[in-house]
């Protein structure tokens, strides 16, 4: 084979190179489109996403025919919402279509979980269903004495969910048979549990309750405090951190964080007189905002970051998405010194500083908690919203990667092409020496590789 025909070969051979390693850039652009599919993420109940999305934001589609009653789930390119008319949604991710809908016999206000998938939901009517997440068709459904507005985690093949007739409930995933239910002989709450490292969280009156998440036998208990009780667990690491409402007889409410593995208070931090409404963990900060503050802890510390005051107050839990902290809150407009108008917003704080990066006011009615994936934010108001962001946003970044990945791809192709070209004259050389000591004339092959090396 000849020289030419030689280098003509490495080209091709370089050139395919470089097209897979453009094609994996590329791909590498986008983000990971983390799934969003139960209440607040995951499990855990942290309220964070390793998916990235940047305001500025723009409404890409919204569906306002139905009053919605539950945070969104995200979970393969669906979108699924519980609604105030009985039925639990599913909707297009990217367009908004609807795809099927499937009928409970009262309110969805439960948010519902997507696992393997199946979507699980509570209803008022006292049953948990779990429904095929591509047709919507029901798979079984556990019927309990009460009201389920609690919403299930899913965690290891069961489902973890608290009814209003006094019990917590564990069932199989696959057939909805009873694993165990814990007696709390109080009567339940609308408190979504949280579920990691094979423990179950709940609450008490007052008393965070830790369960083995297998058997529903009790690890330990922690007592808040009689006046207060409990809306947020979340959990993150080694730590649960605890929100709880002051009530009657308390003078602050407080944000508790305690050794998951035994329940002992590492730190405590007050909220003077006012309840905990939001509570979200990200990147070693806990972000815990009552009805008219946000603030952002130190995870490990519990030492106080920033504050943020809203111009009226927050509305909704947390969503976190890297450096970005998506929450509801709710305006007022005032004329001669008169409240005229309230309106709701979702807005974006920088998660470092908690200063605003931008807004967009949602109308008039409430706002749930935001869910974010595939480059998308979803949130529920006066109908469901999905944000991405703004076009010329995408654009400028997409021509700076494009501009970097050409140039590193140049870079790449020219020291690929360089070492396949450069080898062949090495093994030439190297026969050549080889002959020449066996007494062959080389003189004609050193004239042909000249000085190459």
């Amino acid at each position: 084979m000849s020289d030419r025909s030689d280098m003509s070969g490495h080209l091709k051979h370089a050139m395919k190179i470089l097209l897979a390693l453009l094609m994996i850039l590329i791909l590498a652009q986008s983000a990971h489109a983390d799934d969003w599919p139960m209440y607040m993420h995951d499990a855990s109940r942290t309220g964070a996403s390793d998916e990235i999305v940047e305001p500025p934001l723009e409404l890409i589609w919204k569906y306002k025919h139905v009053e919605f009653s539950s945070s969104p789930a995200v979970s393969g390119g669906v979108v699924y919402v519980g609604s105030y008319d009985n039925n639990i949604y599913a909707f297009d991710a990217t367009t908004g279509s609807l795809k099927w809908k499937y009928e409970t016999g009262d309110y969805v206000t439960s948010s519902p979980a997507v696992s393997g998938g199946v979507v699980y939901v509570g209803s008022h009517d006292a049953n948990i269903y779990a429904l095929n997440a591509a047709t919507g068709a029901l798979k079984w459904k556990y019927e309990t004495g009460d009201k389920i507005r609690s919403s299930p985690a899913v965690s290891g093949g069961i489902v973890y969910f608290i009814s209003l007739d006094d019990y917590w409930y564990a069932l199989d995933a696959a057939t909805g048979a009873l694993k165990w239910k814990y007696d709390t002989d109080y009567g339940g709450s609308g408190l979504s549990p949280a579920v990691s490292g094979g423990i179950f969280y709940g609450e008490l009156i007052g008393d965070v309750i830790a369960l083995d998440a297998a058997t529903g036998v009790i690890e330990w208990k922690y007592d808040m405090n009689l006046y207060n009780s409990v809306d947020f667990l979340v959990v993150s690491g080694d730590i649960i951190y605890v929100g709880s409402n002051y009530n009657v007889g308390s003078i602050s409410s407080d944000l508790c964080a305690l050794d998951a593995a035994t329940g002992t208070l590492k730190w405590k931090y007050e909220i003077l007189e006012d309840n905990i409404e939001l509570l979200a963990v990200s990147g070693g900060i806990v972000y815990v905002g009552s009805m008219v503050e946000l603030y952002a802890l130190d995870a490990t510390t519990g030492a106080l970051k920033w504050i943020y005051e809203p111009d009226f107050h927050l509305s909704s839990p947390l969503a976190i998405s890297g450096d970005v902290v998506y929450v509801g809150s709710r305006e007022i407009e005032k004329k001669w010194g008169l409240v005229e108008d309230k309106s709701e917003h979702l807005y974006a704080l920088d998660a470092a500083t908690g200063a605003l990066k931008w807004k967009y006011n949602l109308g008039d009615h409430g706002i749930a908690s935001p869910a974010i994936s595939g480059g998308i934010v979803y949130v529920k108001s006066e109908g469901l919203f999905a944000f991405a962001p703004s076009k010329s946003e995408k654009s400028y970044s997409s021509i700076i990667f494009i501009i970097f990945s050409l140039a590193a791809g140049g870079v790449i192709f020219i020291f690929i092409l360089y070492q396949k070209r450069k080898t062949p004259f090495k093994e030439y050389r190297a026969k050549m020496e080889e002959w020449e000591k066996k007494g062959y004339d080389v003189s004609e092959l050193k004239e042909v590789l000249g000085d190459e090396k």
